[in-house]
């Protein structure tokens, strides 16, 4: 199959990969101690302050993108699981960060998995910066959210594209097997 560089989605993939990226924010970030609260019109971004940007890329023959979650350092450190136990290090914090987007990633593969689609996910890749340019969103660009978390604000970015740019989502098979976070234990 040959890929068209840049080609966009129709618009009927494109929102329904968007309701998916959005139910994903608020099922995954709430269970990593993360409260987002999705704000249309987020406050101004204070460009200065720390964040750390975490990128992770799905792969298939039916879609590829990738997803960016970019959450300010002070988010981060609060919502570190281990921070009762020793304070967090800047390199705890960039696990941390990509554990966040591994799990948003994955939670949006089960939705498009249970769409009969195959999919190859990367593995993250986080940094800590201090300034941040906002660009404007890629012509691939499927969703792209802003969350208020207190006075901070986090982003999430996903970018997808088809190799004809006429994805069209299978429906969702039922659920089989052991839903997300179950665990099976063996005598």
């Amino acid at each position: 199959m040959t890929w068209k560089s840049g080609l966009r989605l129709n618009d009927g993939a494109t929102a329904e990969l968007s309701a998916i990226v959005l139910e994903a924010v608020g099922h995954v970030l709430p269970s990593c101690g993360i409260a987002p609260d999705h704000d249309e019109q987020p406050p101004s971004i204070r460009h200065s302050e720390p964040r750390v940007v975490a990128h992770i890329a799905l792969a298939g023959e039916e879609l590829r993108g990738g997803l960016e979650l970019v959450i300010p350092l002070a988010v981060a450190r609060a919502a570190y699981p281990l921070r009762y136990q020793r304070e967090p290090s800047d390199h705890d914090l960039l696990d941390w960060t990509g554990e966040i987007a591994n799990r948003l990633i994955a939670h949006i593969k089960r939705h498009l998995t249970r769409r009969a689609m195959v999919l190859h996910v990367s593995t993250p890749r986080a940094i800590i910066a201090s300034y941040i340019k906002t660009a404007a969103p890629s012509r691939a660009n499927v969703f792209t959210g802003s969350f208020t978390v207190g006075n901070h604000v986090l982003s999430v970015s996903f970018d997808a594209t088809s190799p004809s740019g006429d994805l069209a989502l299978r429906p969702e098979l039922p659920e089989t097997g052991l839903g997300e976070g179950d665990v099976l234990l063996f005598d």
